[in-house]
């Protein structure tokens, strides 16, 4: 074999070699827990005080208890997905453009039937869905089509997850203190949440959450990505707490790469209106509707 091509192999083989180890790092799980979680975090003091530290806040939140009953109501939040890289939405999220008005239709409680509907642009008058954790479409004309389509199955539960992350994950198999940080001149109780186990693993995310001592607020909640690469994270800034169904809802989501740098944004969700449902189009779901093959 002549020289040049021995040269072209062998850099090819290192390529491939640097490609699969980067993919294998990529998959490992980051994990999320700080020093004293690691540490402490097992221990009943600790977990008492991160499940109190949540109580203390659902209290600014839902101080009339009304969270057991919306959560299983029908409800249809107005929102807008704003991407500051233009070309992601279309190959990340159901949202075809940056900007577009939607209406996400569903039961806080149930993560498996959801629907988003188009309220401008091309998709207007059509509507994704999930049945049973299955996608599906439903066009202009009212027929029901079967999409196995990953924007639809992972965005929607995830969308539902974030809108009411500071109830849902008072609800999580795991809580407890994971110590005291500092972030821009405010301090902050952090609490871990997750499921199944305290070390990290590829069937549930790990959630680190703010909680500003002075507000009881939950402002921040760093996260994992699972179902997309195992090492993905990043943090939600949640702000503009406005009363909405009789508790107070974070009206703006902003996720960022880095919770040291919260000014550099990477995607925003911004609620337009939460409230119950005015045309039930979550009523086919519940009627077991018929989709074509």
């Amino acid at each position: 074999m002549k020289k040049w091509k021995k040269n072209v192999l062998a850099i090819l083989s290192i390529i491939v070699i640097v490609g699969v180890c980067i993919f294998i790092y990529l998959q490992m799980p980051v994990d999320l827990r700080t020093d004293y979680a690691k540490r402490e975090g097992k221990s009943d003091a600790a977990q008492q005080k991160g499940k109190k530290l949540f109580e203390q806040g659902l209290k600014k939140l839902d101080p009339m208890l009304k969270w057991q009953e919306i959560r299983d109501q029908k409800i249809q939040i107005s929102f807008q997905h704003f991407w500051h890289l233009k070309m992601l939405p279309m190959f990340l999220t159901p949202i075809e453009k940056s900007g577009q008005k939607v209406s996400l239709h569903l039961k806080p409680a149930d993560e498996k039937n959801i629907r988003l509907a188009y309220l401008d642009g091309q998709r207007e008058g059509i509507s994704w869905g999930i049945q049973d954790s299955k996608g599906y479409i439903i066009d202009k004309k009212g027929k029901h089509v079967w999409k196995n389509d990953s924007r639809i199955e992972f965005n929607l539960p995830s969308y539902r997850f974030f809108f009411f992350i500071p109830f849902l994950l008072s609800e999580a198999e795991l809580i407890t203190y994971a110590g005291e940080k500092k972030l821009q001149n405010h301090t902050y109780d952090l609490v871990y949440a997750t499921w199944g186990k305290w070390t990290p693993h590829k069937n549930a995310d790990q959630y680190l959450v703010w909680v500003n001592q002075k507000t009881m607020m939950i402002d921040f909640v760093q996260f994992t990505v699972r179902g997309f690469m195992g090492r993905a994270n990043a943090t939600l800034h949640l702000s503009d707490y406005r009363d909405a169904l009789g508790i107070k809802l974070p009206f703006s989501l902003r996720v960022i790469g880095d919770i040291n740098n919260i000014d550099k944004g990477m995607h925003h969700m911004k609620f337009n209106s939460v409230e119950k449902v005015k045309k039930d189009i979550l009523n086919a779901l519940d009627n077991d509707i018929k989709i074509n093959e």
